[in-house]
């Protein structure tokens, strides 16, 4: 005589749950793995934007014939209302950015003349320009700079 029971063709609580826990794992290591890519991603981006303002920066000083000052900072590439000479003002064919130069987390860029044989960065640099990085701290390890001294060198 044979039974035909009808849970024998259902999964069992064990089965169901081994599965979601399979699951939950995959979807732990995917996380884990890609949530770095984001990071990267937005430190590549901060790059590309740096290096665009750096050219700005070059530009301004092709036409204008002097890099900004420490006072104008990265708002003269925007606009030339910064500017207090009328001489510079006419030289300025601008603007270099069409808008404030940001970071991928919404921060802008820092800006700063180098005086002639300043130590801390490269030999024939005449300004700096950096990113607080993604944890917008200024001066520590994740800032996104221009520049690499010695001892940040890879």
């Amino acid at each position: 005589m044979k039974t035909n029971r009808k849970d024998d063709r259902a999964f069992t609580l064990i089965e169901v749950l081994l599965v979601l826990l399979i699951l939950g794992m995959l979807v732990g290591v995917a996380i884990v793995a890609f949530g770095g890519t984001q990071k990267r991603a937005e430190i590549d981006a901060t790059k590309v934007k740096l290096k665009a303002v750096e050219s700005s920066v070059e530009r301004f000083k092709f036409h204008v014939g002097r890099y900004p000052t420490a006072t104008e900072g990265l708002a003269v590439l925007t606009s030339s209302a910064s500017l207090e000479n009328e001489e510079d003002k006419a030289k300025w064919a601008g603007p270099y950015l069409k808008q404030t130069a940001k970071d991928e987390w919404g921060k802008e860029f820092h800006y700063e003349p180098v005086e002639e044989g300043a130590s801390d960065v490269p030999e024939g640099m005449k300004f700096k320009v950096w990113s607080e990085g993604p944890n917008g701290v200024d001066g520590d390890e994740d800032d996104i700079k221009s520049w690499q001294t010695d001892a940040e060198t890879p």
